[in-house]
């Protein structure tokens, strides 16, 4: 599991001579948001040029370095909107969860991957800072009845349910990965 905080600055390097191509600057989803299909980065030159690389492209993925396939280095696609929305298109940190009926569970503080199975796992929430010292963070799964729009996150009313029951198994998940 990786963290979306975790992944934006990460270095893209082609295999076959080792060149640096750029960093991730954010990632691509699905239109659903259940997975994530690649990455965008943004190349190391004055005037930084934003491209598109897909998980077909990677070989080897690193919490700091992505090793993408040295044939398909002259395939990567510059921004081709229709493929995917980016984390840049929805701007997820700091966003409002919000229950069916309105209620706020917290904001957006990041995202969790599994990179194995190119999913979504959730999201990382706070709800203040009082509560993130003295509870810690709490976690909201990726599960498919998720709205989101340009303001929120909009969530079951059985995830308010489903986050008080599972909290202490959150807590040890995201103790896990803080590591």
């Amino acid at each position: 599991m990786i963290r979306y905080k975790d992944l934006i600055g990460a270095n893209v390097v082609e295999e076959k001579n080792g060149e640096k191509i750029g960093e991730i600057s954010d990632v691509i989803f699905t239109d659903d948001f259940e997975k994530f299909i690649g990455f965008l980065i943004e190349d190391g030159k004055f005037l930084k040029q934003k491209k598109k690389i897909f998980i077909d492209d990677i070989l080897s993925f690193g919490k700091d370095v992505i090793i993408i396939d040295s044939e398909k280095v002259l395939s990567i696609k510059k921004n081709n909107v229709n493929e995917g929305i980016t984390g840049e298109d929805i701007k997820f940190i700091d966003k409002e969860i919000l229950t069916e009926n309105g209620e706020c569970l917290g904001y957006i503080k990041d995202l969790l991957f599994n990179y194995e199975k190119e999913k979504l796992i959730g999201y990382i929430i706070t709800e203040g800072i009082i509560e993130d010292i003295t509870k810690g963070r709490s976690f909201v799964p990726n599960l498919s009845n998720i709205k989101i729009n340009k303001e929120n996150l909009i969530v079951g009313n059985e995830v308010k349910y489903l986050i008080s029951k599972n909290k202490e198994h959150y807590k040890k998940l995201l103790e896990l990965i803080e590591r």
